[in-house]
């Protein structure tokens, strides 16, 4: 049986600021970055992730304790339908390459989730996403990851391949499927009604168009 295994890592939260704190200044503008950071940690009200940074090793104790507890529930939630979506998705797209896959539980990913693969992570305390579908969302991510090296594929533009084909995998096994943006959004909803036949030559004609 395929398994998810969460973890906890301060150190690796610190490095989210430094390194991916900028990215997503840039990805979702100013804003929105600062209303998350905002709302997640009111106590803190600025947009500068330096200052965040030392706000965040000051309060790391306490954020940790409340990390965890967040942590429990979800966890808990996913083992009731980790079996089935690993099943269904190995159904419908093919064998996952690996037993196990990881999952960083993390205080400071504050857009919701990502991946590195053999990773997923995301961020327990996230309302404007929903925990449960980023873990998925992201796990259908590392699928594809397989995909492309098993298929040798090498689309001009990953990014935009990517997120288009876990939303029609989403939509494939009745999962929402989720934007980063409305450009990809909008590439989605033009060649959404494309019937999948087989995946495979479905991600080899997708690779070809982006």
């Amino acid at each position: 049986m395929i398994r998810l295994h969460f973890y906890i890592s301060l150190r690796k939260d610190r490095e989210y600021i430094l390194k991916s704190f900028p990215l997503m200044l840039k990805l979702f503008k100013k804003k929105t970055f600062s209303n998350w950071l905002n709302e997640y940690y009111s106590d803190f009200q600025s947009s500068n992730y330096l200052k965040f940074l030392s706000f965040w090793e000051e309060n790391k104790q306490k954020i940790l304790t409340e990390l965890k507890k967040s942590s429990k529930t979800i966890i808990k939630e996913w083992r009731r339908k980790e079996k089935g979506f690993f099943e269904k998705v190995e159904e419908e797209f093919g064998p996952w390459k690996r037993k196990k896959y990881f999952c960083h539980l993390s205080s400071t990913y504050i857009c919701g989730g990502s991946y590195e693969y053999p990773t997923v992570i995301i961020f327990p305390f996230s309302k404007h996403v929903y925990p449960i579908e980023t873990i998925q969302h992201e796990l259908l991510h590392l699928h594809i990851v397989e995909d492309m090296k098993r298929l040798k594929l090498k689309p001009k533009n990953y990014f935009k391949f990517s997120e288009i084909a876990v939303a029609f995998a989403s939509k494939r096994i009745g999962i929402k499927p989720k934007f980063p943006n409305e450009e990809t959004e909008r590439y989605f909803e033009k060649i959404k009604r494309r019937k999948i036949e087989d995946w495979e030559e479905f991600l080899c004609f997708l690779s070809q168009i982006i």
